[in-house]
Formats: C-alpha cells, sequence, structure tokens
C-alpha cells in the first residue's frame, strides 16, 4: 500500500475526481482545502510576482501496488494546467508518494 498525497489547484478537483472514479477499486480520497505561501501571479500580468496566500486542495489516498502508476498518472493528467508566465509554462500539481504502513 502506497500513501498518495496531492495538492492540486482548486478549480481542477472535478476533473481529478471524476479521472479517479475510472479507476476500478480504487478505495476512496479524503479532500482537503489548504493554505500555502508562495509566488502569486499578478493580476495585471505586467508586473512583478508577489509572495502571498495561495488557497489549494489536497488529496490524500491510499492505494494498493498495483493502483500506483494509474493513480499518479491520472492525477498528473486530471490536475494539469499550462500557465504562460513570465515566458514559462508553469504546471500547477505537486504530488509525494510513501509506503502506508
Amino acid at each position: 500500500m502506497h500513501e498518495i498525497k496531492a495538492i492540486i489547484r482548486s478549480d481542477r478537483l472535478d476533473n481529478v475526481v471524476r479521472a479517479l472514479q475510472r479507476i476500478p477499486n480504487l478505495p476512496g480520497i479524503t479532500v482537503s482545502v489548504v493554505t500555502g505561501y508562495g509566488r502569486v501571479e499578478p493580476v495585471n500580468k505586467q508586473g512583478a510576482a508577489e509572495f502571498g496566500q495561495v488557497a489549494m486542495t489536497k488529496l490524500e489516498l491510499v492505494v494498493p501496488q498495483d493502483l500506483l502508476d494509474d493513480t499518479l498518472s491520472c492525477i498528473r493528467h486530471a490536475a494539469r494546467t499550462v500557465r504562460i508566465w513570465n515566458r514559462w509554462p508553469r504546471w500547477i500539481c505537486w504530488y509525494s508518494t510513501r509506503p502506508a504502513h
């Protein structure tokens, strides 16, 4: 069993949950609203990024080894957004895994 924690943009939650529901035998998902601090895009796209509060959604899952790769791929693809900011694309999805005890 592996524990997955993924931080995604809140507006991507429905896409991710729909995609995860298609995986057979997926045990379940815990969803939390989390707040962090990081670089925030300027409103007018002309100014520099500021350091500020960022609201995101955290997903937590415990999956068996045989579902690990499919689950991670599903989260990555469903949560992916490409935003061009300062001429570089930004992938807004973070996850980590570890063996569940």
